[in-house]
């Protein structure tokens, strides 16, 4: 992969993950209420605790998601960036286009499932 490429990749993947660190400072404020104390009324109550399944999902979404940049960032820093985890092939460029942190080829993505 030509060097102006990946540091695109990377500059991109920094980005992303000043994003989910700053998401993951929004949904730890929601989750511990830092900016509001839980209502009386038990209707709102009750709203307030389904809200927080959702913020509990999210969270575990954004934290996978950042891990696995983190992940790549690190694979960048080495020199494995684009070789597949599994079976040590290259990784299509439209898949890496598509998933810059993949860290397997299609095909052994695939046989994972």
């Amino acid at each position: 992969m030509e060097k102006v490429e990946l540091n695109k990749i990377e500059t991109h993947l920094l980005d992303l993950k000043l994003n989910l660190e700053e998401s993951l400072k929004y949904l730890f404020k929601d989750k511990t209420r830092e900016e509001e104390t839980l209502t009386a009324d038990l209707d709102d109550q009750s709203i307030i605790i389904e809200n927080d399944d959702v913020i509990d999902d999210l969270d575990k979404i954004k934290l996978a998601e950042l891990k696995q940049v983190e992940h790549t960032l690190f694979r960048i820093d080495t020199g494995g960036y684009g070789i597949c985890e599994e079976c040590s092939e290259a990784i299509s460029p439209k898949r890496l286009k598509a998933l810059p942190y993949a860290t397997k080829c299609i095909e052994c993505s695939v046989d994972e499932q």
